[in-house]
């Protein structure tokens, strides 16, 4: 069953909209004032960039489900001989 929510306009863009709210803060502060507005401007463009770099940096369910999975071999199991029986 899908959530009604699915697809509306908010569900789609509400996180781009926050994102450039928040940018929006950051950069008004930065520009217009002085003391703690400079402390809100370093927290809000810096939240922006860690945002970008989360979902930039983070592997897609696509990817980590396409990736092979190594197990290391238990300790002290036998090894194959190789072909000239070592």
């Amino acid at each position: 069953m899908s959530d009604k929510r699915t697809g509306t306009f908010l569900w789609i863009y509400g996180a781009p909209l926050w994102l450039a709210a928040i940018g929006l803060v950051g950069l008004a502060a930065a520009l217009f004032a002085d003391g703690i507005w400079d402390w809100i401007s370093w927290a809000a463009l810096g939240a922006m960039t860690a945002t970008g770099l989360w979902y930039a940096l983070k592997p897609s369910a696509r990817t980590r489900a396409a990736a092979p999975r190594r197990v290391a071999p238990l300790p002290g199991a036998e090894r194959e001989p190789s072909a000239d029986g070592r």
